[in-house]
């Protein structure tokens, strides 16, 4: 009998822990700003979705300081988004993934296709030599494509391992004016900053920012 209690109170103990780890890492558990502080030039994982979701996050790179070291992870097959970052003038390292999922996809594909590019973003994040030699990304900058779903959630993983210390920016896309998309509303709780580009939704969701037109 008293191994058993020891070992519950083992497990309980560990919970705990586990818990308070959660908490400590999710940003809208926080009492307070716990951050890393930034040195410039700092390093940044950018997320290119493809399509508007590139054009959108290309535009806002444009106005932003060129001395950070800027990472892109595109989604496989998606030679459009290169060619735009190549006609650019924000450079840095590329990085494929599988898609996430394709227009038209059922349930049971989109998942498949969801669980191949959290592993893929695991995989670079872990394991590649070249974003190891800079270390895992002192931010991560999103803005919507379904792909920024499995990477944003495999940074969070790791934030709570004590792997990283990675600040997560979500930038809601220009076209969503009254609703947040689906990968916002999943993403409004881990997201340290959460911006969006109408004010409609700074009024309904009090987690945002909003500074105007960004793209």
């Amino acid at each position: 009998m008293t191994a058993w209690i020891y070992c519950l109170l083992v497990l309980l103990i560990s919970l705990t822990f586990i818990l308070l780890r959660v908490i400590f890492c999710l940003p809208f558990c926080r009492l307070q700003d716990v951050g890393p502080v930034l040195d410039e030039p700092f390093s940044v994982l950018v997320l290119l979705g493809s399509g508007g979701h590139t054009g959108e996050m290309l535009n806002i790179l444009s106005q932003l300081d060129h001395k950070f070291r800027y990472s892109f992870i595109v989604q496989s097959n998606d030679e459009s988004s290169v060619l735009r970052l190549e006609k650019s003038k924000v450079k840095g390292t590329v990085y494929t993934v599988p898609r996430a999922r394709n227009v038209g996809d059922g349930i049971l594909r989109s998942v498949q296709g969801t669980l191949k590019c959290w592993l893929g973003t695991m995989k670079v994040l872990l394991f590649d030599k070249k974003l190891k030699q800079g270390n895992i990304p002192s931010v991560l900058l999103v803005n919507g494509p379904g792909s920024c779903v499995p990477l944003a959630y495999s940074i969070v993983i790791l934030n709570i391992l004590g792997v990283a210390n990675t600040r997560i920016i979500y930038m809601e896309s220009l076209t969503r004016v009254n609703e947040l998309s689906l990968s916002g509303k999943l993403l409004y709780l881990v997201a340290d900053r959460f911006v969006v580009q109408w004010p409609e939704l700074a009024q309904k969701y009090r987690r945002t920012e909003y500074h105007g037109i960004l793209v």
